[in-house]
C-alpha cells in the first residue's frame, strides 16, 4: 500500500517536471525565515551534505523556481520565485493533506498514529 501511494504522490509531483526532493527542497524555502533559506540550512534541515543541497539549489535556480537575494556579499538567502510558487500549489502533499482532512475522524486518528508509530520504528532500525 505504501508503494501505491508513494507511486501516485511522486507522479503528482513529476507533473510540473519536478521530482518530489524539488518539491521538498521549494517548500523548505518558501516556509523558513530568510535567515535559515540559506544552502547550510537547507542541508542541516534535510540531513544533506553541503555539495548535495548546492546541487540541488543550484537546478532549481537553473530553472527559475528559486533566486538567490542579498543585503551584500555577508548577507544571502534563497527566494521562491513566481514559478516557484506555481508549482507548489501542485505540491502532492496538498492533495494528500485534503485526502487525509476527508476521511471520519476515527480514520483520521488511526491513520496518523500508525505512521508516527512506522516513523518511529523506521528511525530506530537506523
Amino acid at each position: 500500500m505504501l508503494r501505491a501511494l508513494s507511486r501516485v504522490v511522486d507522479a503528482k509531483a513529476n507533473r510540473n517536471g519536478l521530482r518530489p526532493y524539488h518539491i521538498d527542497a521549494l517548500r523548505f524555502f518558501a516556509e523558513h525565515e530568510a535567515t535559515q533559506r540559506t544552502t547550510a540550512g537547507f542541508a542541516k534541515a534535510h540531513h544533506l551534505s553541503p555539495g548535495r543541497a548546492s546541487t540541488l539549489i543550484s537546478q532549481l535556480v537553473e530553472q527559475g523556481y528559486l533566486r538567490m537575494d542579498s543585503n551584500g556579499p555577508e548577507d544571502a538567502w534563497m527566494s521562491v520565485t513566481a514559478q516557484g510558487e506555481r508549482a507548489l500549489q501542485v505540491d502532492p502533499l496538498i492533495a494528500l493533506a485534503a485526502a487525509m482532512a476527508d476521511l471520519p475522524e476515527s480514520r483520521r486518528e488511526a491513520f496518523q498514529a500508525g505512521l508516527q508509530d512506522l516513523c518511529k520504528r523506521v528511525g530506530e532500525a537506523r
